[in-house]
This record gives structure tokens, sequence and C-alpha cells, in this order.
């Protein structure tokens, strides 16, 4: 019983995060297998003390279960290569049984009839959290049922050793399963069917045979430390003792492991950006992204987050090698997608620079072009981190990634409900004091191929491939400086940038950037991780029975994640943009994430040409505004837009375009969202939406009222558009909207175009200049 008790809970905690209700089930029967188990272990049906056991029971396997899968979580996150020792192990099993398979470090080689193939014996393929876990859960009983630590140390070794049996043979089955399903499919499939061998819930089912054929051994190692009768629960016994000891050492605990996990907000700094342009010829920013430059160079390139950057900090180019000089009236560096290495010196320079106080911005890219990230590791291996040379898929959608869930649980997630990537490098943190900020999960890394345009891979399985998830996103103290890392640098290009979360993404790491750490806050924190490291010690020391640790280990273990709840809690609570020093304009696109024109979350919409508008809200930044999406949908975030609103230097407007009539109600929505500062609004209709359906939906939201204003709505489809100044806001309402749509713009933003679209573009342009035009009588510039 104890054995089903502990399996269940291991399956438990795998497969809740994907079905809860079989976790929650899967853990009810783990519990009546402990309450079956110390009954008959007491030789009585129960009473008071048995039923006080078994709470203690799964608090204690709650809590050190869930450390241990954060745990073999994080492990395989950071470490994606093949581990040496069990490849050979597997080998060898494989080799006994007719295989004829070679190893190399953590990687198994066989020849198969597509050739040779590649079987990484890494954390992920093997599936390590499920004995992982187990084995943490075997401890925590063996602690809590032994009086001797000889006996714990006895079942651990067994069940340690039958556990890595068990992982060898599961490897070994894994790829004559998969050779078995490759050679019935046929190897002339370009994609080989490793899919569902990595699936979360098939690697959890199926370690389950495996491990009921090893029954009998981890049962015996597991019951052999039950003592007949159990130790009991009493009050002054090993957990009901010494309260004045627990009753101080908690808080203590809880106090010390918030110091060590808390972020500080640092001192702002007064200093300029620098964008390290001279190491980099892939993404320009010396030109500006205007009416007048077109062709795909004009999209690909960072002109836009300098923009950004420049309303809210000064802002200068380093067009030549870093000096002394330069950086020395710099409060952050950014330096992204280097194609030339950096010389000892710069190395020592940006090194010295964030040691000192500095904020270092790297930004890379998911191919290794020009060498980008080899220099990029060259200059970071002190910081804790490298980037992976891949790029990253899902692994059932390919493309389509996107992070929703528990984006905002930093501060530098601070107003973002959704980002979509374009197909990042992983991040390996290379230090424990290195903060994963955006994780990626379900998603198989495939390496660069050079031989066409954009570099991607075909997005193809492969039992080589890394899968599971991945860190996309580092932040990590150096000194008293901040070096902030983001693998995807795509997504900040020109084409990209106004899609949901990524405004927010910059201006949160550059504001955390912009602030310094104390020397006597790092002195601090490493100060209180001494302490409360000896001070589990001692206590672990003085408390010599197994009970009392597991009591220990569990209380640190819930000490822990308090502390990292409440020090998140401050984070998040205290993060804020920072305010513009210069003047902008931004018009944002009012949307619902699954609206079929947009593509906020799928790498693309199966919505034709003519009721696209990608092109012209993307130009929109040609103007010199900053356009950007407003949510609609219920829970989602627009802070940055509530930001703008109430920034002295920005002139914030809505648009809301209606392709369909369905699509009316969109105006009602953002009525309810509108408030006194949202003065400039913008309303396209297609051809199918007629006028006096746009009227009435105005008058139904109460932003047009009067007869006259009505009338002027209507006049617009003979006209193309109208303006309507009503309440102290200003309404555009342009009708035939299709004119603008992506057919007419032309397709895709890399277009060149020909005298007719250059018309169109202006008269696009002039849409928006009219809606930010100042009132009458207020000079031109002001507000904008």
């Amino acid at each position: 019983m104890i054995f089903l008790s502990i399996l269940a809970k291991t399956l438990a905690l795998t497969v809740g995060p994907h079905r809860l209700w079989l976790g929650l089930l899967l853990w009810a029967a783990g519990a009546v297998a402990d309450v079956v188990a110390l009954r008959r272990a007491r030789g009585e049906d129960g009473g008071e003390g048995v039923r006080r056991e078994v709470l203690f029971l799964q608090a204690g396997a709650l809590v050190l279960g869930w450390a241990a899968a954060e745990a073999a979580g994080y492990g395989a996150m950071r470490w994606k290569e093949g581990i040496f020792g069990l490849s050979h192990l597997a080998g060898g099993l494989l080799r006994a049984v007719g295989l004829p398979v070679g190893t190399d470090g953590g990687v198994i080689y066989l020849t198969t009839m597509a050739g040779p193939l590649e079987f990484a014996a890494s954390l992920d393929h093997l599936g390590a959290r499920i004995p992982f876990v187990m084995w943490i859960l075997a401890a925590a009983w063996l602690l809590w049922t032994s009086r001797s630590f000889v006996r714990v140390l006895h079942g651990l070794t067994v069940v340690a050793l039958v556990l890595l049996a068990v992982v060898v043979v599961r490897s070994g089955l894994v790829i004559v399963l998969f050779l078995g399903l490759a050679d019935f499919i046929g190897y002339e499939s370009e994609e080989l069917p490793f899919r569902p061998f990595v699936d979360p819930e098939f690697v959890a089912w199926s370690y389950l045979p495996i491990l009921l054929a090893a029954w009998p051994l981890l049962a015996r190692a597991l019951g052999s430390a039950v003592p007949i009768p159990p130790v009991a629960v009493e009050p002054d016994g090993p957990v009901g003792g010494h309260r004045r000891w627990w009753l101080a050492g908690v808080p203590a605990a809880l106090v010390l492991a918030t110091v060590v996990l808390w972020q500080p907000a640092g001192s702002r700094k007064d200093g300029k950006v620098l964008l390290n342009t001279w190491h980099t010829q892939w993404s320009r920013t010396d030109r500006p992204y205007d009416r007048d430059w077109y062709g795909a160079d004009s999209g690909y390139n960072y002109a836009c987050m300098k923009r950004l950057f420049g309303k809210y900090y000064p802002v200068e180019e380093l067009q030549e090698r870093i000096r002394a000089e330069d950086l020395a009236g710099a409060s952050v560096l950014v330096i992204f997608d280097p194609d030339r290495r950096f010389s000892d010196d710069e190395l020592r320079l940006v090194r010295d620079f964030v040691r000192g106080g500095g904020g270092l911005f790297v930004i890379g890219d998911h191919t290794n072009v020009f060498g980008s990230t080899s220099h990029l590791n060259e200059l970071c291996g002190p910081f804790g981190f490298q980037f992976r040379d891949d790029v990253l898929f899902d692994l059932d959608a390919d493309f389509h990634q996107v992070l929703e869930d528990g984006v905002g649980r930093t501060g530098i997630g601070h107003g973002i409900s959704l980002f979509k990537l374009r197909g990042p490098a992983s991040i390996r943190p290379t230090s424990l004091a290195t903060r994963s900020i955006f994780e990626i999960g379900n998603s198989k890394a495939v390496r660069a191929i050079y031989s066409v345009n954009n570099f991607y891979p075909p997005p193809h399985d492969h039992p080589r491939m890394d899968v599971g998830t991945f860190c996309i996103a580092a932040a990590a103290h150096h000194g008293r400086g901040r070096v902030m890392a983001w693998g995807d640098s795509t997504v900040f290009s020109n084409f990209e940038i106004f899609y949901p979360g990524k405004y927010e993404y910059l201006l949160n790491s550059m504001e955390w950037l912009n602030h310094r750490d104390s020397l006597a806050g790092n002195l601090l924190r490493r100060a209180a991780l001494v302490v409360l490291l000896g001070a589990a010690g001692v206590a672990l020391w003085r408390r010599r029975e197994p009970r009392a640790w597991a009591g220990i280990l569990a209380v640190l273990a819930v000490t822990w994640f308090a502390a990292r709840a409440v020090t998140a809690a401050a984070e998040r609570a205290r993060s804020s943009f920072p305010e513009p020093v210069q003047p902008m304009r931004a018009l944002h696109f009012a949307a619902r994430i699954d609206t079929p024109g947009y593509r906020l979350r799928d790498f693309t919409t199966e919505e034709s040409y003519d009721r696209r508008y990608d092109i012209f809200i993307q130009w929109v930044l040609r103007t010199g505004a900053f356009s950007g999406f407003y949510l609609l949908d219920p829970g989602r975030e627009n802070a940055y837009y509530d930001h703008l609103r109430e920034a002295g230097e920005a002139v914030a407007g809505l648009a809301v375009i209606v392709r369909r009539e369905d699509e009316l109600e969109f105006i009602g929505a953002v009525a309810k969202e509108l408030e006194e500062a949202d003065r400039h609004l913008l309303i396209m209709a297609g051809g199918s939406v007629g006028a006096d359906r746009v009227a009435g939906a105005l008058q139904d939201a109460g932003l047009v009222t009067a007869a006259g204003e009505l009338d002027a709505v209507r006049a617009a489809w003979p006209a193309g558009e109208a303006v309507i100044e009503s309440g102290g806001r200003r309404i555009m309402v342009v009708a035939s909207a299709e004119r603008f749509s992506d057919q007419a713009m032309g397709i895709t933003e890399k277009v060149v175009p020909d005298a007719a679209q250059r018309a169109l573009y202006d008269r696009a342009f002039a849409l928006i200049d009219r809606l930010f035009a100042p009132p009458a009588g207020v000079p031109a510039g002001e507000g904008e």
C-alpha cells in the first residue's frame, strides 16, 4: 500500500497540471492507501492518531512533492543535453537485445533505413520528473515512519537503484517502440513520429507498467522502514515538542527566505540609453521608419524600438567600438544581434560597466548567423546565462507560440496578458541566481538552416530534438548592475513591435535596467542565504530524528514558497511604466484576441486579404504615432494604454475596424471603455456595413447623439470619410474601409509601392494626421 500511495501521488503531481480532476482523483487514492497502510502497521482500526498522522503525511507529501516537481522542471529546462552514463546503460540494454547502437557522451546512435538517428538521454526524454518526484516522496515517507537513519538510508538507496533501472528499461523500450512505429509509417516520411513519445501524459503513463513490475522491490524497500506500531504524533513527541523553537524558527525562516528572494527596486539612474549598432549590421536604427522608405529592409530593423526608447529616455547610437568614455554617461547599454566579435577590451569594459551599476540589455536571435550567438555568449558568460543555438517551435502547432498564463508573475511582465513569439532561441541559465522571466512550454528546439532566406528549419520531429520547457527571457544581477536577456529578436522589428506585449516588455525591461542595486543590499541577501542554510543545518543536526527531519524540510519548502509569493507580489505591486519625457501619439485598435481579421494569437489568419488590416495598422508607425491593440476580452490587461491616457506628454486614441455587421458591437464595447482622456476615435467600416447601421451603433453607444452629428456620420459614405467633433472628442468615420485593407495596400509589409499604391498610402497617412490634428486655436505640435 505504501508503494501504491507514492505512485498515485507521483502521477497526481505529474498529470495534475494537465488534468486537474485526474490529479485530484489520484491524490485521493494515495491518501486512502496511506490510511490502509497506517492501520495495518498499527494493528487497529485507526482513531485520532491515525487521522492526524494521515493529514501530516498529505501536507508533507504535497509540499515536498511539489518542490521536487519544480526542481525537476528547472533542471530539465537548464540541462537539455544528454546525460552521460544513462545513455551508456540504455545503449548496453539495447545491444543486449540485438540492436546495433553506439553511444557518445549523452547520445545514443543507431543506423536505420532512415539513416543515422540520434537519441538524446536528456532529462526531458527520460521523463526524469517521474522518478525524481517518486524518490522524494519515498524519502518523505521513510523519514516520517522510521526511527533510524540507517533504515532511511538503506531504503532510499534501494529505491534509487530500482528507479535508475526503471529509467534505463523505459528509455530502451521507447526507442524500440519508436523504431517499430517508424517502420510501420515508413522511413520515407519527412517527419519521424517522435512527438507521441515526449508527450507529458505519455511519459507519465509509460512509467506505470514498468513501476508496477518493480512493485515487489520498491514495496520491500519502503515497507522495511515502517515501525510496528508507528511513531505516534504526541504533544511532547518529535513533532509536537519544542514548540517555542517552531514558533520562533518558522517566522525567522520566512523572513530570511524573503530577504534572499527580495527583488530590490534599486536607485534610479539618469543617464542615456546607448544602442550599440557598430557590432551589428543586421538590424539598423540609423534611418527612421517614415513615409519614404519601403521594402523589406525598412521593416526588418529596430527604428521603432529606438523611437520608443527615445520617448522615455535620452537615446544615442554607438556606431564604433565600445570605449570607456561612451559608457561613462550611459545608464543602459543595448546590444542586439552582433555580427562582429567583441574585443577583449570591449568585454572587460562592458562587464565593468555592469558591475559598477550599469544596465545591459542583450537580444539574441534564433540563428547563429555571422556568429551572433557565439559573440553574445562570449560576453554573457559571467552574467549567469548563455544563448542556445536553436529555434523553438510548438510541439503540436509548430509556429503557434503564445505567452499567456503566468506571463505577469514578475515585474517585467507588468501589463502583459498576451505575447506572441516568432520562433525564439532558448536561453540556458548557468547560475541559480539567474531568474527565468518568461518560459515557453510544450516546445521543441531545432537547429537553424542557413540555406533558406529566414533561416527557419522545417519544424519536423526528430528523436534528437530537445523538448519541454525553455527559458526565453532571463534576468540577472551582477555587482551593482543588472542584465536582461531576450531570445527572439524578430518581435521587436517594425513589422511586429505593435502587437500586444511588445511595448510593455521593452519598457518594463528598460525601467528595471535603469536602476542600480546597492552593495549593502547585495551583501544582506547573501548573508541571509548563509544564515538560512546554516540555521537549517543546525536544526537538522540538533533534531537527529528522521521524523523531525521530515518536518523541518517540509517547513523550509513552505517558507520558501511563501517567501517567493510575497516577493513576487511586492515586485508586481510596485511595477509601473516610465513616464514619457517627449511628446508622443498612440493609436490602439480595439479587438478581441480571436477576432478573425487579426493575428493576435495565431501565426497567421485564414481571413481573406480584403478583411485584413495589418499593413494599415503597421503604417501608423510611419506617421510618427505608435500603433497597438486594445484587448476587449474579459480579464485582459490594457495597462499600457491606461498609462498613456494619464501621461502628460502622450495623446492616445482608439480605433475600431468593423469588417461586417456582426462586428458593430465592438463600437458599444469600446464606448464602455472610453474615459475623458480618450479624445480621438477612429471608426473604419467595411463596404458591407451601411451608413445607417454605423450611425445607429454610434447613437446607441452614446458617442453621437445630435441629429446634425448623425447626418455627418452618414455623409462619410458618399465622401469616403467624415470628422465629427462631439463632446470634446474627435470621431473620424471612414467608409469602404477595404481600400485600406492588406489586399489594396500590397499584401505584405515588404512591398515597394508603385505610384497608385503610394497615393493610397498618402491618403492613409492623411487620415492619421487629421485624426490627431490639434483643435482649432491650439498651436500645431502641441500634444504630438
